[in-house]
């Protein structure tokens, strides 16, 4: 089964000119985390990953909570941690 993080809505700006480098970090299991591209500037608070970071898994599992991560890629500083989205998956999936 896959998983894919195609958009978001109404990310906040997290830059001092309203600009958000948006990108989203996504994993059901801590050991294979991973990421989209970066949408640099965005300024609409919208991403358009388009299939950009596939997670597969197998079934059966115990884990079944997908976990999302939205942040602001910094060129100087530290990355920018946005905000956090758990789905239990269980409902979708026995």
């Amino acid at each position: 089964m896959r998983v894919c993080v195609m958009d978001c809505n109404n990310v906040p700006s997290m830059d001092i000119e309203g600009t958000t480098d948006l990108y989203i970090k996504c994993w059901i299991d801590d050991k294979e985390k991973k990421s989209t591209d970066t949408h640099y500037r965005c300024m609409s608070g919208n991403g358009s990953f388009n299939y950009r970071c596939l997670i597969d898994f197998d079934m059966p599992r115990e884990n079944k909570v997908l976990v999302l991560q939205a942040w602001d890629r910094d060129l100087f500083k530290k990355n920018e941690y946005i905000c956090e989205w758990t789905l239990d998956l269980s409902v979708l999936i026995q």
